[in-house]
């Protein structure tokens, strides 16, 4: 993969990819999928606590199914089938695939400052005690990273859309 999207987790989240596109995060699964694999990193989460944590109060075929139907919505918003991949006991985000705005730390900070607080702030899964009891003990262990925040993207790509479509008009009159 080229450029990672950028998985927003302070402030109001938001996944965007390289070039600065919004990309929908319509449902709060997939939000929580997308943040539990990548604070995974390079291990991946097993299907086990994928299943524990985004559908614990789901069949376990029912719960099968909704994890297949999230990879999927994920793959597709990450840009293909390769951005997940199948590890021996379950998923994990291929390298350069996603980047948080935070830094996951092996072991929980030392200082009590509160960046950790604003990791995924008034964020909610309903029915899942157990993804908010990961959640809380991750907070412990993020700190966060400035994103760098260069020209705006869209206001670039505006501009090279109306471009080319200058030049397509000259060339269209130049033909005819």
């Amino acid at each position: 993969m080229a450029r990672p999207h950028l998985l927003r987790t302070r402030g109001p989240i938001a996944l965007t990819t390289a070039d600065g596109a919004a990309v929908p995060l319509d449902e709060p699964r997939l939000v929580a999928l997308l943040v539990l694999l990548a604070v995974a990193g390079d291990n991946g989460v097993s299907r086990n606590d994928l299943l524990l944590r985004l559908t614990p109060e789901a069949t376990a075929e029912h719960g099968r199914m909704e994890i297949a139907r999230l990879l999927a919505v994920a793959r597709l918003r990450l840009g293909g089938e390769s951005a997940i991949v199948e590890t021996p006991s379950g998923f994990a985000l291929a390298p350069g695939a996603l980047a948080l705005d935070v830094r996951v730390l092996d072991e929980p900070a030392a200082s009590a400052d509160d960046g950790g607080a604003q990791f995924l702030a008034g964020f909610k899964l309903p029915g899942s005690p157990e993804f908010r009891e990961w959640l809380e003990e991750t907070r412990r262990r993020v700190a966060p990273i400035e994103i760098n925040a260069a020209t705006p993207p869209r206001r670039r790509s505006r501009a090279m859309i109306v471009a080319g479509a200058v030049a397509l008009v000259l060339v269209l009159a130049g033909v005819y």
